[in-house]
């Protein structure tokens, strides 16, 4: 099998049984529960608590995930050009397509100020693929946090050895991907920091851009995964076949459905995670079941402690 795409939380005393663990033995399921010590913790956007305008995919939430000992997933967007053409700047760490519901007005407006954009260009629907990196230098969230770089992301990230699926939202340039791995790969986090996508319902489920990041041999070695959606679900052969190392599991599958799927992915070499952010202990219970190799969350600590105790 594929190295695991989060690194093992640490193990408290064997002794000392989880609440998962207690639950799946209580159950009669003792080789179930030894998966609680194994399954990998995932923060949805970086997210210290599910208030997800205060510190959602900022570097404030990514530190508190390193300090509590589990992964992340993020989401990455490119910025307008200097000039003002769409998605041909820097990338940065974002989820929404447009930038009002996590960046505050009073930042907004000190952006436009600092750079004489009009309030046609830039407010809170402001898309932000067309904002301009002056622009975004001045955004801050409801808590006060200023939003990272890609770079800035994965520099930290990979500095203080945090796995991390990062989501790309819009694909970032050859020459960002190729500065990543090369800083993954003096820091021998190239396994364990990832980018994933699901393909374009738009264009007839095409993963183009992607297998175009696969397949090019100056990105060696970054490891690339799958995500599902309902309009555009791929069985796992055709999931591996395109290159990818893991995969979210599809939607609206019964619990044995949802087992098979994992011993299919699992007998390729690849990993599987939770479909959704999981954040209550029935969703936790069942992925257990399923066998996936990490759960997404916006409730990382809670988690953590339920599995480990």
């Amino acid at each position: 099998m594929a190295a695991l795409l989060i690194a093992p939380l640490q193990e408290t005393d064997a002794a000392a049984k989880s609440a998962c663990e207690r639950y799946f033995i209580n159950q009669g399921k003792p080789g179930v529960a030894k998966r609680c010590r194994t399954i990998k913790v995932v923060a949805h956007r970086a997210q210290v608590s599910s208030a997800a305008t205060t510190n959602e995919n900022t570097l404030k939430a990514l530190k508190f995930d390193g300090k509590i000992g589990v992964g992340c997933e993020t989401d990455t967007w490119r910025l307008a050009s200097d000039d003002g053409v769409e998605a041909q700047g820097r990338s940065v760490i974002f989820h929404d397509t447009t930038i009002g519901r996590v960046v505050t007005d009073e930042s907004i407006a000190a952006a436009r100020a600092a750079t004489g954009a009009s309030e046609a260009d830039l407010n809170p629907q402001t898309k932000m693929s067309k904002v301009t990196y002056e622009q975004f230098k001045y955004f801050r969230t409801t808590g006060g946090e200023p939003l990272p770089t890609l770079k800035q992301w994965v520099n930290y990230a990979a500095n203080n050895k945090i796995p991390c699926n990062i989501e790309i939202k819009w694909k970032p340039s050859d020459a960002e991907l190729k500065a990543t791995v090369d800083k993954l790969r003096t820091t021998k986090m190239l396994p364990k920091i990832t980018f994933w996508n699901a393909p374009t319902t738009n264009h007839n489920c095409s993963t183009t851009s992607m297998e175009a990041i696969i397949d090019n041999p100056d990105l060696k070695g970054l490891v690339m995964g799958f995500k599902q959606t309902s309009g555009c679900p791929l069985p796992p052969q055709d999931i591996h076949d395109k290159g990818y190392k893991y995969t979210t599991l599809p939607g609206g599958l019964t619990l044995s459905e949802r087992k098979n799927f994992v011993k299919q992915v699992h007998a390729l070499g690849m990993t599987a995670g939770s479909p959704v952010s999981l954040d209550k202990a029935a969703g936790w219970k069942q992925n257990v079941t399923t066998n996936v190799d990490y759960i997404m969350t916006n409730k990382p600590k809670a988690l953590r402690d339920w599995l480990r105790g």
